[in-house]
């Protein structure tokens, strides 16, 4: 697993590869609004 540290990237958490493709860690926090957020819980 590779974690990204460029700061244009700062929803990104992790990149990982898998056997059929890519894991893709986004913290959504930093991707979705709080409305947004609270309609997932």
């Amino acid at each position: 697993s590779i974690i990204t540290s460029r700061s244009d990237a700062k929803f990104l958490k992790g990149i990982g590869k898998l056997p059929d493709g890519l894991l893709v860690l986004i913290d959504l926090n930093k991707v979705l609004s709080e409305d947004e957020l609270e309609l997932l819980s």
